[in-house]
């Protein structure tokens, strides 16, 4: 379901943070929360606009969080019940969990 927007944003990690996916604790990753998220495990302690910006160098807030959307580091689920919203966000992060394991894997064969 997310596939596309995880492999951008695995990429431009891979860019910014080389080797991240060895960082995040797969333990406590959850996308939905600030401090637990790929991002929020990366850059402990920093707020979330000055995170976005590191990632997306562009002028307004608004236009970094679709860009977090679109690469995998939130979900669009402005429209949806809390049911729904908790659900796309486990699906996110199950999909970020199967990703990094995946990376990981692929690294020990190196």
């Amino acid at each position: 379901m997310f596939e596309q927007q995880i492999a951008k944003g695995a990429s431009l990690l891979d860019e910014k943070w080389p080797g991240w996916e060895n960082v995040i604790s797969l333990d406590t990753l959850d996308i939905g929360s600030s401090c637990d998220c790929v991002i929020g495990q990366l850059y402990p302690g920093i707020e979330f606009p000055g995170v976005t910006y590191e990632l997306f160098p562009i002028g307004d807030l608004m236009p970094r969080v679709y860009k977090m959307r679109e690469y995998g580091f939130a979900a669009d689920c402005y429209n949806l019940n809390c049911k729904e919203r908790d659900l796309h966000y486990k699906d996110l992060t199950d999909e970020w969990i199967e990703c990094i394991a995946k990376r990981r894997v692929a690294m020990q064969r190196v």
